[in-house]
C-alpha cells in the first residue's frame, strides 16, 4: 500500500464522511503545484474552491501569518488590533475604488457561509418578516441559514425543514418583475457569476434591473461576491457599475485562510 492511500484509510478511520473519501493526501503546495504523500506533482486547477489566489505558500502569505502568529494571536471581539483596522478600512477603500457612493461598513466572519448568514440577519433587521428571494441554482454556503438560498436540492433537502422560507427566481427580467410585484420582498440574494451552478455570468443588465426593483420595493439587494471578488474577474468586484445594500466576500480575501466579510453601504452597514 502506498504513503498516499495509507493516509486515506487513516483519515476515514478518523473522520466523519461528510465529503466521501480524498482523493489524495496532499503534502505541500508551491505556487500553482501539489505534492501527494507519494511525492507525485499535480497542477492544482481547484486553487482550494478558488480560494488560494496567489497560489501555495506565497511569501507574501507566509511572511505576514508568521509575523502576526509571533506578535498576537486571537484576541477575541472585545477587543481590536491595527491589522483588523487596516483590513476593514482596505475594505472600504475597494468599494470606494469600485463606484461606491454610500459609506460602507465592514463585519468579518470565519468564511463565507458566515458571511450570507451575517447578510441575513441584516435582511431581518431591514424588513421583518419580508420575502427574502434568490435565483435558481444559486449557492450561498452550507451553514443552516445559507443553505435556505442555496437551490441544490441533493445538499439540502436532507435538512429539511430548513430556517424560514426563500423563493428562487429564474435570472430573467420578467421572473424578476413578477417576483417582486407579489409585494412585501424584504431582499434579493444574486451572484454576478453563479459559480457552482457551472460559472454561468448573469445576463446583462440584470443586477442594474434588479437594483430598480429593490429601490422601488424597499428591499435590499445583496450581492454574493465570495467566488468573484477580490480580483477574480479581474476587477475588485465583478458587480462593479451596480451598487448593492450588502456585499458578502471571502475566498480570494484570505488567499488560502479563513476569513470572510459582510459589507453594508449606507443604512444597511448601520443595522
Amino acid at each position: 500500500m502506498s504513503t498516499n492511500e495509507t493516509m486515506i484509510n487513516r483519515y476515514e478511520r478518523a473522520f466523519m464522511n461528510t465529503f466521501g473519501a480524498p482523493q489524495l493526501a496532499l503534502t505541500r503546495g508551491e505556487g500553482a503545484y501539489v505534492w501527494d504523500a507519494d511525492g507525485k506533482r499535480y497542477l492544482d486547477l481547484l486553487g482550494g474552491i478558488a480560494v488560494n489566489a496567489l497560489g501555495h505558500a506565497h511569501p507574501a502569505i507566509v511572511g505576514a501569518v508568521q509575523a502576526q502568529v509571533g506578535t498576537l494571536g486571537h484576541i477575541s471581539n472585545f477587543f481590536t488590533s491595527t491589522p483588523q483596522v487596516e483590513l476593514g478600512e482596505k475594505i472600504q477603500d475597494v468599494f470606494a475604488q469600485s463606484g461606491y457612493e454610500r459609506p460602507v461598513k465592514v463585519f468579518l466572519t470565519n468564511s463565507g457561509t458566515e458571511a450570507v448568514e451575517s447578510a441575513l440577519k441584516i435582511v431581518r433587521l431591514h424588513k421583518p418578516g419580508g420575502r427574502i428571494l434568490a435565483l435558481t441554482h444559486a449557492f450561498h454556503g452550507r451553514t443552516f441559514g445559507a443553505l435556505t438560498l442555496t437551490d441544490k436540492p441533493a445538499i439540502k433537502d436532507q435538512f429539511a425543514p430548513l430556517a424560514g422560507t426563500v423563493e428562487f427566481v429564474e435570472p430573467t427580467a420578467r421572473d424578476l418583475d413578477a417576483a417582486f410585484a407579489g409585494g412585501n420582498v424584504a431582499a434579493i440574494f444574486m451572484e454576478p457569476i453563479q459559480g457552482e451552478a457551472g460559472v454561468m455570468p448573469l445576463p446583462d443588465g440584470l443586477l442594474s434591473h434588479a437594483r430598480a426593483l429593490c429601490d422601488a420595493a424597499g428591499a435590499l439587494l445583496v450581492i454574493d461576491e465570495i467566488q468573484t471578488g477580490i480580483g477574480r474577474t479581474g476587477q475588485w468586484l465583478a458587480s462593479r457599475g451596480v451598487q448593492a445594500d450588502v456585499v458578502t466576500l471571502a475566498k480570494g480575501l484570505g488567499g488560502g485562510f479563513p476569513i470572510g466579510a459582510c459589507v453594508g453601504a449606507g443604512a444597511a452597514g448601520e443595522l
